[in-house]
């Protein structure tokens, strides 16, 4: 079936309102319930103080930012210390969001697609100073070198396709990878690899079918094999749309009068290594855990992931750090519902606030930005 007629391109750092919003903090030292007590007896009053503020919190969320519902998992050195849904992650059947419901978590994608490729890198079969000519030949660079870093930390200076109309136009299409290949090729680079940062999906598009050329897996079977199954992540998974996943929440943009409309569907064929996955609040947490003990990747490749990148001439890359970012915070300064969280519905895929190796584990919070 052919796609409707295109709505205009949407700026990457201004996509739809998602239907449901996850937040993951992790590290939580002060301020909501304060580091864990040894003493079982004070544990309880804590953990009431902090299930309570964060309840309010998410309740002031529903509010004032409007989303039909979210879910909230925080986690403090090992222990989950809270984990719960708020509001309705499907509206049209009344279904409660829960700490359980599968969320598309957007460019939370581009950790996993980062740590499967360090992980070829830790195995010799990849080298992040390798040039982009070299691994994918049937790509055209326009004579550019590119380094297989410079599309994990953006600077590779190549077109991001979702800020393309001519995307948006087939969005609903299963394009194959010769297909979006061509798209993006086609425009002319933003500025030479390595002159500065810029938030970019195409280079983990090209992340993606590098690590199924060099693997010779798919994108999602690679994922599962290499992390998700080793790592228990069981609800985590390439959250194509026509499997039946079960807790899985439906997509919503604000309407005009108000309320909520159905998003714009698209294929999840199209957001792939740079924004397909799926996930839970508690897989999530267990994600993060992974990352820092070293599971999912050593504990040199996580620092290496983590890593201040430079630019060309040796500057470093621009990127704006996640600091101590808290739920309240999060909704005070960082428009809760479009940058913390994960955004649940058409991939409008958006600039994220994270390290230029570009697969950054969360530290206080993990979500689409």
């Amino acid at each position: 079936m052919p796609p409707s007629a295109p709505r205009p391109a949407r700026h990457p750092a201004v996509p739809p309102l998602l239907p449901a919003l996850l937040a993951v903090l992790a590290g939580l030292a002060g301020g909501c319930g304060g580091a864990p007590s040894s003493d079982s007896a004070d544990d309880a009053p804590a953990a009431e103080v902090l299930a309570a503020e964060i309840r309010a919190l998410a309740a002031e969320a529903l509010q004032t930012h409007p989303s039909p519902g979210l879910s909230i998992g925080v986690q403090q050195g090992d222990e989950v210390r809270f984990a719960e849904g708020f509001g309705l992650a499907d509206l049209e059947h009344r279904v409660p969001a829960t700490a359980d419901t599968v969320y598309r978590i957007g460019s939370v994608t581009k950790q996993f697609t980062g740590a499967a490729v360090l992980a070829l890198v830790e195995e010799g079969r990849l080298d992040l100073d390798a040039d982009l000519r070299d691994l994918l030949p049937d790509y055209d660079t326009r004579g550019f070198s590119i380094p297989v870093e410079r599309l994990l930390n953006h600077t590779s200076g190549i077109k991001g396709y979702t800020e393309m109309d001519e995307f948006w136009a087939q969005s609903r299409l299963d394009l194959d990878h010769r297909a979006m290949m061509d798209l993006f090729a086609g425009a002319p680079f933003e500025f030479e690899p390595g002159d500065r940062y810029r938030y970019n999906n195409s280079g983990y598009y090209l992340l993606g079918v590098l690590i199924e050329r060099i693997s010779g897996a798919d994108y999602a079977d690679f994922l599962e094999e290499r992390l998700f199954r080793p790592l228990e992540l069981d609800r985590t998974r390439y959250l194509d749309n026509d499997p039946i996943v079960p807790d899985r929440a439906s997509g919503y943009e604000p309407s005009e009068n108000g309320g909520f409309r159905n998003d714009d569907p698209i294929s999840m064929k199209l957001p792939y290594a740079a924004g397909s996955l799926g996930s839970t609040v508690r897989d999530l947490l267990a994600w993060q855990r992974a990352l820092v003990r070293g599971e999912a990747v050593s504990v040199s490749a996580y620092e290496r992931m983590t890593a201040p990148g430079e630019l060309v001439g040796g500057a470093p890359v621009p990127y704006q750090p996640v600091e101590e970012v808290t739920l309240s915070r999060a909704l005070d300064e960082c428009d809760f519902p479009r940058r913390t969280g994960a955004r649940q519905g058409s991939e409008r895929q958006e600039r994220r606030r994270g390290p230029p190796r570009g697969a950054k584990g969360p530290r206080k919070a993990a979500g689409g930005r």
